[in-house]
């Protein structure tokens, strides 16, 4: 199963793309609103599935995240 989420507003600076992930990490754009725990704990958890999360961010166009997970069969 395929997973994208995407956002029209936000734009993620190139350089702070590979400390998304960090705890604690608040870019730019959240530095107020943010306790920078929550990708953090989404990539935890898609690590635990061996799975990559990968993020493209385009000014004027927006972010998207996106990750994949294998089904699970009975």
């Amino acid at each position: 199963v395929e997973v994208k989420v995407e956002n029209s507003g936000s734009f993620i600076e190139k350089e702070e793309i590979p400390q998304l992930f960090d705890r604690y990490f608040k870019g730019r754009e959240t530095r107020k609103e943010s306790t920078g725990l929550g990708l953090a704990i989404v990539k935890n958890i898609l690590d635990l599935h061996k799975s990559v999360i990968r993020v493209t961010s385009i000014r004027a166009e927006g972010t998207s995240f996106s990750f994949a997970l294998p089904l699970h069969s009975q």
